[in-house]
């Protein structure tokens, strides 16, 4: 039986670069479009806030993605690839605060 085979670790930064990238922008926009329904509502929301630092660290993970893709000597990819956890952990709380406030309100 032979065994899986398996690639190097910095393989996985072309996918994480281009699933962060597109995460970035669809963090910031989600952030603007909070940031317009707060001020037409004229209260706080607190959304808006962890879309924000979603889209950051989501454009963090792109930029060490991009110098892992780059130079595959690097060890970026295990940074780059906590990080795009870490970011993706927001991301799911941000979603399901939104909806645990949905079903409340």
């Amino acid at each position: 039986m032979s065994k899986p085979d398996r690639r190097p670790a910095h393989e996985h930064a072309p996918h994480l670069l281009t699933a962060a990238a597109t995460l970035t922008g669809t963090c910031l926009a989600a952030a603007g479009i909070f940031r317009i329904e707060q001020q037409q509502r004229g209260s706080e929301i607190w959304a808006d806030n962890l879309a924000a630092l979603s889209g950051l660290l989501y454009l963090v993970a792109t930029v060490l993605a991009y110098i892992s893709v780059r130079d595959q000597r690097s060890d970026l990819h295990r940074v780059t690839e906590a990080l795009f956890w870490v970011a993706s952990v927001v991301l799911a709380v941000l979603l399901l605060g939104l909806a645990l406030e949905t079903i409340v309100v």
